[in-house]
C-alpha cells in the first residue's frame, strides 16, 4: 500500500429488512484492508470511524449470510411469486468529512461470489462485496468524479454539499462551469505567492 495521508472520517447509514426475524443481515465493513465494523444490521445500523487514507483507497461492505436453500431462503414470495420479505441491506448515505457521497451510490455494483457484477442502487440483497473507492487529494478527487457524473448525466443527490446543492434543480452546464470555475479558484490560490505580489 502506498505511503500514509492523512486521516479522515466515514459515516455509512443502513437499513435493513429479514424475512425471518431471528435472521438479519450479517456485514463486514472494511476500509483498506482492515475489518472496523463486523456484526448484524438490525433495522439499521449508523456506522461512523476514522481511518487512515493513502493514495488509493477502498471501503467496502460485505454482506455474507444470506440463505438460498434447500431448505432456507431469505427472500419470502407470495402465491403468485410476488416479493413479500427480503432479506437485503440498504446503502442511505455514505460520507466521508461530512462531504456527502452519494452520487456513488447509483453508480457502485455489488461484486457477487462468482465474480459477476450486479447494479443495486444501494438496494444490497446478494452476498457479495460492495466496493467504494476514492483517492487522495481527496477534495481533487471529489470535485473530478462529480464533474464526471455530471458530464454522463449520472444520479446527483440533491443533498450534495458546496454549490452543486443550490443549482442541482437546474441546468448540468450551469452546474459544470460554476465548479470548474471554483476548480480555477482553488489552483490561482494555490499558485498565489505572497512575497512576490508584494515587490
Amino acid at each position: 500500500m502506498s505511503d500514509y495521508v492523512t486521516t479522515r472520517t466515514l459515516q455509512i447509514d443502513l437499513t435493513s429488512d429479514a424475512a425471518y426475524d431471528t435472521h438479519w443481515p450479517n456485514i463486514d465493513i472494511v476500509i483498506n484492508s482492515k475489518i472496523v465494523y463486523s456484526g448484524v444490521v438490525n433495522e439499521k445500523l449508523l456506522f461512523e470511524s476514522e481511518f487512515d487514507t493513502y493514495q488509493n483507497n477502498l471501503i467496502s461492505i460485505v454482506f455474507k449470510n444470506k440463505r438460498f436453500g434447500p431448505d432456507t431462503w431469505d427472500t419470502i414470495v407470495d402465491s403468485n411469486g410476488n416479493i413479500v420479505k427480503d432479506q437485503h441491506i440498504l446503502v442511505k448515505s455514505i460520507r466521508i468529512d461530512e462531504c456527502n457521497l452519494n452520487f456513488l451510490i447509483s453508480k457502485t455494483a455489488l461484486k457477487l461470489e462468482d465474480g459477476s457484477l450486479v447494479k443495486t442502487n444501494g438496494y444490497i440483497s446478494f452476498n457479495g462485496i460492495y466496493n467504494i473507492e476514492f483517492k487522495e487529494p481527496y477534495y481533487d478527487w471529489v470535485h473530478t468524479t462529480r464533474i464526471s457524473a455530471i458530464k454522463f448525466n449520472k444520479t446527483i443527490d440533491s443533498s450534495l454539499p458546496f454549490i452543486t446543492s443550490y443549482v442541482y434543480d437546474h441546468n448540468n452546464e450551469i452546474v459544470a462551469e460554476l465548479l470548474n470555475k471554483m476548480q480555477e479558484t482553488v489552483n490561482a490560490a494555490k499558485n498565489f505567492n505572497y512575497n512576490n505580489s508584494l515587490s
